[in-house]
């Protein structure tokens, strides 16, 4: 059973890994892109009605943060995967990135996201398992 929750831990592990590296993209993208680019391509997302100058810093300091607790959750997944510790903050951020992931869904309605909840689900479910080990005494 240790193996299994292993197993599933690396994989949700660089999963988090994965979009840690994208966050690090994109504050790339922000940081060296053009300000009437940026606001163009936040326009294209549907944000409208925001100063051109206070959007970069605060996208900026949006992705900072987000990279910087995607990297920490990303570090407690591999851990808890190793000596089962930290399976209950696992199930709680990864039933926030569900809601995340279900309220983005509802409002893109794109079916991409469905790998997201997947992942996320995954999490989840190998968190809920890692517990139950746990209290049963594996680890």
């Amino acid at each position: 059973m240790k193996d299994f929750i292993k197993f599933f831990s690396i994989i949700t592990g660089l999963f988090r890994s994965i979009i840690s590296i994208l966050l690090l993209f994109s504050i790339g993208f922000v940081i060296f892109v053009d300000n009437h680019l940026f606001l163009a391509t936040i326009d294209l997302l549907g944000i409208n009605n925001i100063s051109s100058a206070i959007i970069k810093p605060l996208a900026l300091g949006i992705l900072i943060l987000a990279f910087v607790i995607n990297t920490v959750i990303a570090r407690s997944i591999f851990k808890a995967g190793e000596n089962g510790k930290g399976h209950l903050a696992n199930v709680f951020f990864g039933l926030i990135f569900l809601a995340c992931d279900a309220f983005l869904y509802l409002y893109l309605r794109d079916k991409l996201l469905f790998i997201l909840i997947g992942f996320n689900g995954l999490l989840v479910l190998n968190s809920l398992i890692g517990l139950i080990a746990k209290f049963m005494g594996t680890y």
